[in-house]
């Protein structure tokens, strides 16, 4: 990821500090450590999905499958790496780390009631976690309106679970 050259216009970032960035723009208070590992490798397998033009004059290449690539590279390299150092990462955690990254890019919609809509057979938390990652990814990105719109639309969303989440409590 380091020194990859995304060339994509809304792409300002080299792989590594795109995911930088997005770690960066996480809220500080989460309490699921496995987000701000998933927002640090989100993207690892975007080098080998590479199709399309990337020259400069028209540039038009894309990642499809980056996530599902990401994915797999966690489970076959990151997660065996880890356990192999003995740095802890129970079963859940795992499958929270796999669950973020391999969703990260599930066409998040511009509007917050296909957001909400699209959320609510998931967990509330884990799918307001993604949301956030998704948040932290578009913000990543070159402010273009497209990205602004995401942005909203998913903060619109996170609320409304916080507060269904917080009425269940009551």
């Amino acid at each position: 990821m380091f020194d990859y050259d995304q060339q994509y216009p809304h792409h300002p970032y080299d792989l590594w500090m795109h995911c930088l960035h997005t770690l960066i723009a996480l809220p500080r208070d989460i309490s699921d450590d496995m987000l701000y590992l998933a927002a640090l490798i989100h993207d690892i397998g975007k080098s080998a999905c590479r199709q399309g033009n990337f020259s400069p004059d028209r540039p038009g290449g894309m990642y499809h499958g980056h996530a599902a690539k990401s994915a797999e590279i966690i489970r076959a390299q990151i997660i065996p790496g880890m356990l192999a150092r003995n740095i802890p990462i129970d079963d859940k955690s795992q499958e929270r780390l796999i669950y973020y990254v391999e969703h990260h890019d599930d066409h998040i919609r511009m509007n917050a009631g296909m957001i909400i809509a699209a959320g609510k057979s998931m967990d509330p938390a884990l799918y307001c976690n993604l949301l956030y990652l998704e948040i932290g990814d578009s913000i990543a990105y070159a402010p273009v309106p497209l990205m602004l719109q995401r942005i909203a639309a998913c903060k619109e969303a996170i609320s409304f679970y916080s507060k269904s989440t917080s009425s269940q409590e009551s």
